[in-house]
């Protein structure tokens, strides 16, 4: 029979992490952290400390919860735990690379394989790679420090790509993966089938995005499968209006076209439609567009994923 332990997630924006057990199966959709938990500790300039010990902070102020056989072995050894001989969890399934869904995944144990996408894989190798040391930006480790602690030795995490052309299968468990639209791509929805219930778990999703077409097909797709169990995050259900990214576009029109002088846009780097849209804005109104270089590298680094539609061609 299957179960369901919500470890996050629940009344609360952000901190998915739901354990899905089936027979000897045991996989986590997501590890992420709690925004509105994480902000009754933190603050912009109180961050969590970045040596071994974070782990034992967060497990203190409830911001985790101690689990037997998860957690990095050199961690618990630096906090006075036991470690464990075996993982007692299959496979981690993420849906996407924001924070709320991914950031406490470094400190899991690194056999404890990552199911992604191609796309969120390659996000997370450039977070890594260009963010600063810290606990929660350091999402994965390329073979590299993911806690600023000389007696920390560095790990390899294992990833398993998904793609979304045929089931898969961790343990009792065969899962289909779709591609859905969000504001970060590569973002996944899956439907699980255990061996006496069918789930579908959404991440996050929407309809009103440049791939809206996406969500629609996996809202199809879904509908033919006899689902018992929806998990859907719903931090936005009761808003009767939604804002397209045409919306957007003919906003900055409107600003651009009025103003001669420099013009300042803040977006998320890791958004890339946004930043098409203001790409293309630019170009309509003669304008040339300056990026980071992070956020330059992100680009360089999308492009070698050729199915993926990152095109700046409308």
């Amino acid at each position: 029979m299957v179960r369901l332990k919500f470890y996050g997630g629940v009344n609360e924006i952000g901190g998915s992490r739901i354990l899905v057990e089936d027979k000897d199966t045991r996989v986590f959709l997501d590890f992420g952290m709690s925004f509105s938990k994480y902000a009754m500790f933190f603050e912009e300039y109180l961050k969590p400390r970045y040596s071994s010990v974070g782990l034992k902070d967060l497990l203190s102020l409830k911001l985790l919860h101690y689990i037997d056989g998860i957690y990095r072995k050199d961690l618990l050894r630096l906090i006075g735990k036991e470690p464990h001989s075996e993982t007692s969890v299959d496979e981690v399934l993420l849906s996407h690379i924001h924070q709320d869904h991914s950031a406490y995944i470094s400190l899991l144990d690194e056999r404890i394989p990552i199911s992604c996408s191609e796309t969120a894989r390659i996000y997370a190798k450039v977070v890594l790679e260009t963010g600063q040391r810290s606990l929660e930006t350091e999402v994965y480790n390329f073979k590299e420090r993911p806690l600023t602690d000389y007696r920390v030795s560095p790990v390899s995490r294992a990833f398993n790509v998904r793609g979304t052309e045929k089931p898969f299968r961790i343990g009792s468990l065969e899962i289909e993966s779709f591609s859905v639209d969000h504001s970060v791509p590569g973002a996944m929805a899956f439907v699980i089938h255990a061996s006496d219930k069918t789930l579908a778990y959404t991440g996050d999703l929407r309809l009103h995005g440049i791939r809206g077409d996406l969500t629609q097909r996996f809202i199809d797709e879904a509908a033919k499968e006899d689902v018992d169990i929806l998990l859907c995050e719903g931090t936005r259900i009761d808003e009767d209006q939604s804002h397209t990214e045409e919306d957007v576009a003919e906003n900055a029109n409107k600003v651009i076209s009025q103003c001669k002088q420099l013009v300042v846009a803040d977006f998320a780097y890791k958004d890339f439609y946004r930043f098409l849209t203001f790409y293309h804005v630019a170009k309509e109104n003669g304008r040339e567009i300056m990026i980071s270089k992070r956020h330059a590298y992100l680009l360089k680094e999308l492009q070698k994923i050729p199915s993926s539609k990152m095109t700046f061609h409308r």
